[in-house]
């Protein structure tokens, strides 16, 4: 039987906490996603913009960490790697890729100069 959330304290430190969950700790697992809940939601919202894009993208980042923790290494900062499981998760990179598209063409080039010396999608 796994442990519940309520068996381990919520102050043990992220790698424990991981190396416990990477072993389908689920209480472990719950007390990292309470403690970065927020950050994750606010690094997809930042890209999204729509609460219930976020919501999509931090649930599948979770469910992306869960499978990826047995090879979480403990000598990286649990957070960053998080954050970056929600960056890549399709949600977020087909939304951030549009955004690229606008500002730089979807070849990651500026866009062609516009007859008048302008470029892209501004005034010109």
């Amino acid at each position: 039987m796994k442990a519940s959330p309520l068996s381990h304290p919520s102050d043990l430190p992220d790698a424990e906490l991981a190396a416990l969950a990477a072993r389908a700790d689920t209480g472990a697992f719950e007390i990292l996603m309470r403690r970065y809940n927020q950050l994750l939601f606010r690094t997809a919202r930042s890209i999204l913009k729509s609460d219930e894009e976020t919501q999509d993208a931090v649930q599948e980042a979770y469910l992306n960490a869960w499978r990826a923790l047995p090879s979480f290494r403990s000598d990286a900062k649990l957070s960053t790697w998080l954050v970056r499981i929600v960056i890549r998760s399709p949600g977020s990179r087909s939304k951030a890729r549009g955004l690229q598209c606008r500002t730089y063409g979807c070849d990651g080039r500026w866009p062609a100069a516009r007859p008048g010396g302008s470029h892209g999608s501004g005034p010109g």
